[in-house]
């Protein structure tokens, strides 16, 4: 679980790194102010590679994404207690739902 967060994080850096340093008229890219053209050519070179790079890294992220939503657990991780709130003219009524479970799902009853 871990891993895939930090992977996650790694590949969107890297994602947005080439993003950024994609453009149609130079290899260094408009985001650091380079190029005026408007014209279409062929990827060559160095854009070529970043263009691919930029779909490898993009899928790599989507698949660490879903891998994520697939491995998450789907229970609470706080290990508080479910409650029921109640309330009624004196206030409000806190009755537990289930028992306490410590975030290492042990049972913490009385």
């Amino acid at each position: 679980m871990l891993l895939i967060n930090i992977g996650l994080i790694t590949i969107s850096v890297i994602a947005i790194g080439l993003v950024l340093i994609q453009d149609r008229s130079s290899a260094t890219g408009g985001a650091f102010g380079v190029g005026e053209g408007t014209f279409y050519q062929r990827r060559r070179g160095i854009e070529r590679f970043v263009f691919i790079a930029t779909v490898v890294v993009i899928a790599a992220f989507a698949g660490f994404a879903i891998g994520n939503l697939l491995t998450t657990d789907k229970t609470t991780s706080t290990g508080l207690p479910e409650v029921e709130l109640t309330t009624d003219n004196q206030g409000v009524t806190v009755t537990p739902v289930t028992e306490p479970v410590s975030p290492a799902g042990e049972k913490t009853g009385n």
